[in-house]
C-alpha cells in the first residue's frame, strides 16, 4: 500500500457509519503499518552494517596507501592522520657552525 491509499483508508474510516467494516479498515492499516515498520527496522540495520563496511573499508585504504608510499613524510602523515601539527624544533647548532669560512665568529642572532 503506498502512502496515497494509507491516507484514503484513515479518511474513509473517519466517515465510515458500519462498525464491522471500520473494524476491517483498521485491521490492514494495523498490518500495512507493522509491515512498514519492520522494513524500517530491516533497512535501518542494514545502514549501520553498510556504514561499518565503509568505514572500515576507507580506513583499510588509508593504511594501504601508507604502506604503499606516498612522496609525504611521515609528519605529514601522521598530522593528517591526527589533524594535530607538530611544530618542529630548531635543530641545535653544532660548533662547527659557529665560526665562518675565515674562522670568524658568527652571532647567532643574524
Amino acid at each position: 500500500m503506498d502512502k496515497e491509499a494509507f491516507e484514503a483508508k484513515i479518511k474513509a474510516i473517519g466517515s465510515c457509519e458500519d462498525d464491522s467494516e471500520r473494524r476491517a479498515m483498521l485491521g490492514e492499516l494495523y498490518e500495512e503499518a507493522g509491515q512498514v515498520f519492520d522494513a524500517n527496522k530491516t533497512l535501518t540495520e542494514e545502514n549501520e552494517q553498510a556504514k561499518e563496511k565503509m568505514e572500515a573499508l576507507r580506513s583499510a585504504n588509508q593504511r594501504l596507501f601508507v604502506m604503499v608510499g606516498t612522496n609525504k613524510s611521515q609528519e605529514t602523515v601522521a598530522e593528517e592522520e591526527t589533524g594535530i601539527k607538530e611544530e618542529k624544533k630548531p635543530e641545535p647548532r653544532k660548533f662547527t657552525n659557529l665560526f665562518d669560512e675565515k674562522g670568524n665568529f658568527i652571532n647567532g642572532r643574524n
